[in-house]
């Protein structure tokens, strides 16, 4: 299976890397603050979907806990990650501390879920994009112009649906509505 586009953030135009880091440090203080947190964002995010790599880890670490059977709070957190070696890669014991502060209340989270997932469902189309402008730009694709036209729709819609088990086009189709 290819990378997802979103993994390939190197390489993206800067006005393509929209993200919320407020929403992600949230969901993540939320998870910690409450075990139904998690349940309420379990079917919105996944952890490709968290733009800041810290956050990323932070949330596949929870959900290496969870499905472990371990209760999700802070002291499981930090000790997981100590115990896993990725303490210091995600910024050690200050940043998690940090990402504890960064809600208040559980109450928002399934909303700060949708934030994320929406952020990722246009850093996906974007970079999916880019990618298919500049292959329509390469003297190859004279050869079968029908055909790139079919893996230029393939790939719109497998950025929209990659990672998910949602109906294929329906998101993508509420985002550019808006």
């Amino acid at each position: 299976m290819a990378e997802p586009a979103s993994a390939r953030r190197a390489s993206e135009p800067r006005s393509l890397q929209h993200y919320d880091g407020a929403a992600e440090a949230a969901v993540l203080s939320a998870i910690t603050l409450s075990p139904a947190a998690l349940d309420a964002v379990r079917d919105v995010v996944e952890t490709h979907d968290f733009f800041n790599s810290q956050h990323r880890q932070l949330f596949e670490a929870v959900l290496e806990l969870d499905g472990a059977g371990r209760t999700v709070d802070v002291v499981t957190l930090l000790h997981h990650l100590t115990t896993t070696g990725k303490l210091a890669q995600i910024g050690g014991s200050a940043f998690l501390y940090a990402i504890m502060d960064a809600t208040p209340s559980v109450a928002n989270v399934a909303e700060h879920a949708r934030i994320i997932r929406k952020l990722a469902l246009l850093r996906r189309v974007g970079a999916t994009l880019h990618d298919l402008a500049a292959q329509a730009r390469a003297i190859e694709t004279r050869a079968d112009v029908p055909g790139f036209i079919e893996k230029c729709e393939a790939e719109i819609f497998a950025a929209n649906a990659m990672g998910s088990d949602r109906e294929t086009g329906r998101e993508l189709a509420e985002v550019m509505a808006r």
